[in-house]
C-alpha cells in the first residue's frame, strides 16, 4: 500500500514537471500529450495491482 502511495505521489510531481514544460514548450505539445497518455496507463496499471 505504501509502495503504491509513493507510485501516485511520483506521479502528481511527474504531472507538474510535464504542466511546468508545457507552458514553457507550446510546440511539443503533443509530445507531451503522449507522454501524459503515458503517466496516465502506468498510474491506472499499478491501481490494478496495489489497490
Amino acid at each position: 500500500m505504501s509502495f503504491c502511495i509513493k507510485i501516485f505521489n511520483i506521479y502528481s510531481i511527474f504531472k507538474k514537471v510535464f504542466l511546468i514544460i508545457k507552458n514553457f514548450q507550446y510546440t511539443q505539445v503533443y509530445k507531451f500529450k503522449l507522454i501524459d497518455k503515458f503517466c496516465i496507463y502506468t498510474a491506472s496499471f499499478f491501481k490494478l495491482f496495489y489497490f
